[in-house]
């Protein structure tokens, strides 16, 4: 889950513990401000299901101390809504960020600048007894009544079909990375740093056998749990209680749904928590001085790719969210084509991003935006390019997002959702995919060329190109065409009728490929923003280009 997506937050909910009144009406009223919903809860109490939609435009806050954190781990995680944590508490280790700077916090958020951490959380199952918890559960001893019954119980853990062994003690505790400073640690337990840690650990409590030490696996280990006596089974420190009174077999894992939690600069560091909450005693310098300020040792370009980055990743988020929904809203657009709300959407995200950066800029985008500051720099975006394609549930759908210097691509970035590569280029470098380098192909001879083309109402390519070359291709999307081409899955692209927003990043693409990018006709291909003028497009590795010419260009 993509930061930068929260710029699109439409409402707030507030979990928290008595005592925190006026923090939370402090909220409220700066939601009213900003024209963000908003609702409060506290710890304890159910939020109703229909009250709004819960993915993709809403954000939760805590107030309190751990416990309250814990409770809107449980009430969030299950809706994928990220929320920030903020520590009110005497020992508030897990909320991260402080009373006095939930403010400076929230604007970061709403400017789309803060990140998303996924946090493991650990999934408990015995009988009818379902439940998840973000740091451990703890399979802990029934303290006899009778000062002569058996004080430590007899645990068997197995992995698989295989027997770890037999833990003699008051219990065990399985835990998350998030919940290694707790009991676990308290009980010899390391300290595991729980951002992109996807384990669990198992550490044994008052054991009888001085050789037994912590294991660790990985999140999608299944342990099989099977204690000889009475056991309570705690989750989260007693958020989930269950009391086995015979032999069950008690099964525990990783939770595939983690918690997302909303970084901000505001937020505390890992270690800085450890050093002021549990003494960790060999804390370093904070590192400020070698980090780079808003453009630092970073050139114009870096700084301008990074935001089409982050933006196309962002907006490409949310479209997958969307592209899953049963049913989405669709409009007419003034030209009669459809348009939906996830267009709309990943446009609001893209340019409100680029106005935080750039707010002299121009910017163009194929829906609703047309903004002209007069600059030499202009951003012209597609926030959903195939359309039909994601109403029609189809993955072939893209994000396109363009820098122009001039009427010139500087920069261009292309994201497919469904398959996670992000394309990328800025002028005078090198092609990217996913950080890797690409090149159009070496191929010259047409007869073994593939080709994809766009929309073709005069049959050009039925006509002319399908006979000679080995294949053709459509996905329904100009970009993807450009950038397939750019990555080698083909050789030839054919668009009969192309908008700046569909091809200004992938031209700039293709060319740092390798390719060619011309009209049918062999002139240089110009964007041209005059309203309703179309241009055909014609691009190719480069080698092939000329034949291809021949050959559309045939009477």
């Amino acid at each position: 889950m993509e930061g930068n997506r929260l710029i699109a937050t439409k409402k707030i909910i507030v979990v928290s513990r008595q005592g925190c009144e006026n923090q939370v009406e402090n909220i409220k009223q700066w939601a009213s401000k900003e024209g963000i919903g908003f609702l409060a809860v506290q710890t304890g109490e159910n939020i109703d299901e229909n009250d709004g939609e819960w993915e993709g435009r809403t954000i939760g806050i805590t107030i309190g101390g751990d416990g309250t954190f814990l409770e809107g781990v449980r009430i969030f995680s299950p809706r994928k809504i990220p929320f920030i944590g903020v520590g009110s508490g005497t020992l508030s280790f897990l909320a991260r960020v402080e009373p006095e700077e939930i403010f400076d916090a929230l604007e970061e958020i709403f400017q789309g600048e803060s990140h998303i951490d996924e946090l493991q959380r650990v999934s408990v199952k015995v009988d009818s007894f379902d439940a998840e918890g973000l740091n451990e559960v703890v399979i802990g001893h029934v303290w006899p009544k009778k000062p002569t019954e058996r004080k430590i119980s007899s645990i068997d853990v197995f992995v698989g079909e295989e027997h770890i062994g037999k833990y003699d003690g008051t219990g065990i505790a399985v835990t998350t990375p998030t919940g290694s400073t707790g009991l676990s640690l308290s009980a010899g337990g390391p300290i595991h740093y729980p951002m992109l840690n996807e384990t669990i650990q198992l550490t044994p409590l008052h054991t009888h056998n001085i050789g037994v030490r912590p294991l660790v696996f990985g999140a999608g280990t299944e342990l099989k749990i099977i204690p000889d006596t009475e056991v309570y089974v705690l989750v989260d420190g007693g958020r989930a209680t269950n009391l086995l009174k015979t032999k069950k077999v008690i099964t525990i894992t990783g939770s595939k749904m983690p918690a997302y939690l909303i970084k901000t600069s505001q937020s505390r560091g890992f270690f800085d928590r450890l050093g002021t909450n549990l003494g960790w005693g060999i804390g370093g310098q904070d590192g400020e001085a070698n980090q780079k300020n808003e453009y630092g040792e970073k050139t114009f370009e870096e700084v301008a790719l990074e935001l089409a980055r982050n933006a196309a990743l962002g907006a490409g988020d949310v479209l997958r969210e969307l592209h899953r929904k049963e049913e989405i809203e669709i409009f007419e657009n003034p030209k009669g084509g459809k348009v939906t709300e996830a267009d709309y959407l990943s446009e609001n995200i893209i340019t409100s991003l680029i106005r935080n950066k750039f707010p002299d800029h121009d910017i163009i985008s194929e829906e609703a935006v047309w903004e002209d500051n007069n600059s030499k720099y202009r951003w012209v975006i597609d926030p959903l390019d195939g359309t039909g394609n994601f109403i029609h549930k189809n993955p072939n759908y893209s994000v396109s997002v363009a820098l122009l210097e001039e009427n010139d691509p500087l920069v261009g970035v292309i994201y497919i959702p469904e398959i996670d590569q992000l394309y990328s280029a800025v002028r005078g470098g090198n092609a990217m995919v996913n950080g890797n380098v690409i090149k159009t192909t070496n191929r010259e001879e047409i007869q073994e060329s593939m080709l994809i083309t766009g929309h073709d109402p005069k049959g050009e390519l039925l006509s002319s190109l399908y006979p000679v070359v080995k294949g053709v291709r459509r996905y329904g999307s100009a970009a993807i065409n450009l950038a397939y081409l750019a990555c080698g899955s083909a050789d030839v692209v054919w668009e009969w009728d192309t908008n700046p927003w569909d091809v200004a990043a992938g031209i700039l693409i293709v060319k740092c490929a390798g390719g060619r990018v011309t009209k049918k006709n062999g002139e240089e291909y110009i964007l041209d923003f005059k309203i309703d003028n179309v241009t055909e497009l014609l691009a190719s590795n480069g080698q092939l280009h000329s034949n291809i010419l021949v050959e559309i260009n045939k009477d």
